[in-house]
């Protein structure tokens, strides 16, 4: 399985490549735009129609690069991520709510997560709670 993983930093690429040889099988593909970043910061702070468009054009490349799975791992950039979903063929996997979620069951809180539109493929819907 590849999992590509857009980030708009490097700073967590080696950390999930550790990860990732942990699961014979799991290959990370990452995708690092530090321009949306720059894109947010010149907006003062706001994710843009812009930076949606940056991102869905992102992912679809991730995906026509042979990726099975998706993974936004920027909390920046996450606001609207439903407007990106909408126009990427697969569900995002919004890294930091799973993170949420993880804690919350260790708080004794379970939650049961699934993509966005319901079928297979992993925990997190990126949608809040």
């Amino acid at each position: 399985m590849k999992i590509g993983i857009l980030q708009t930093a490097p700073n967590n690429c080696e950390a999930l490549n550790r990860l990732a040889r942990l699961y014979p099988g799991v290959k990370v593909i990452h995708y690092v735009d530090e321009c949306v970043w720059e894109h947010v910061l010149a907006a003062g702070g706001q994710v843009t129609e812009r930076c949606h468009q940056i991102l869905a054009d992102d992912f679809n490349k991730i995906l026509d690069a042979g990726c099975d799975r998706l993974g936004l791992l920027c909390s920046l950039v996450k606001p609207g991520i439903e407007k990106v979903r909408a126009q990427v063929p697969a569900p995002i996997f919004v890294y930091d709510d799973v993170q949420a979620r993880r804690r919350r069951r260790h708080e004794g809180d379970a939650v049961g997560a699934q993509p966005a539109g319901g079928g297979a493929g992993g925990a997190g819907s990126g949608k809040k709670d």
